[in-house]
């Protein structure tokens, strides 16, 4: 779970922080292992109870002493494991306590996205997904449609479009937030669209066939 203490702090958060207690309780024993992120750790950021049953804890540098008790648990700093004290240049580095040792700092591994790491990452899990039949019912050599294109197919011969009749031919599912964050990516924007007079939040054709071509 990435960006753990927005789904905690949430009015969802005691529901959630309950289910996972039970992951990190009993899904061991069926392979099931829970990893929890957050980049802003404070105190609320790992409830009590979760925080009892992690049984590795990674503190990565921090701004604080009060962010790094927060991972590694209170005193740990004062015992000379405090993750602030990492200089900014010490990419990857931090404190790494498991149980059943004294923490320890350690490097993590680098995976280099320009090249193959990541790459080899993803066919091995393919494969085992694969294999276990779990994949969805897409494989992965069908092309995904850029719903900015499907967008772009609902002007038809209109040079201009207000953004309700655009939602309204896009059909289930389209809003006027949908549209624009289908087409914030290629910087494009909602704005004022004259039509048969009247003038109204929209879009141009021009625009998005620009950005289109030009991605």
């Amino acid at each position: 779970m990435d960006e753990t203490r927005y789904y905690v702090t949430s009015p969802q958060g005691e529901e959630i922080v309950e289910a996972m207690v039970d992951i990190a309780s009993r899904g061991p024993a069926a392979g099931v292992l829970l990893v929890l992120a957050s980049q802003r750790m404070t105190t609320d950021a790992i409830p009590g109870p979760l925080k009892g049953v992690c049984s590795l804890r990674w503190a990565m540098r921090c701004p604080d002493t009060t962010a790094s008790n927060a991972v590694l648990g209170q005193g740990a700093a004062g015992a000379g494991y405090n993750a602030s004290d990492i200089p900014r240049s010490h990419r990857g580095v931090g404190i790494l306590d498991a149980d059943g040792s004294d923490p320890v700092k350690v490097r993590s591994y680098f995976l280099d996205d320009q090249g193959p790491d990541l790459m080899a990452v993803a066919d091995a899990a393919y494969a085992l997904r694969l294999a276990a039949g779990t994949l969805p019912s897409r494989t992965r050599d069908e092309p995904v449609e850029d719903p900015a294109v499907k967008v772009l197919e609902a002007f038809g011969d209109d040079e201009r479009l207000h953004t309700a009749e655009l939602a309204e031919r896009l059909g289930d599912g389209w809003n006027p937030s949908r549209i624009a964050e289908a087409l914030r990516p290629y910087g494009i924007a909602p704005g004022d669209v004259k039509i048969s007079g009247t003038n109204r939040n929209g879009y141009r054709r021009q625009d998005l066939e620009s950005a289109l071509n030009g991605a």
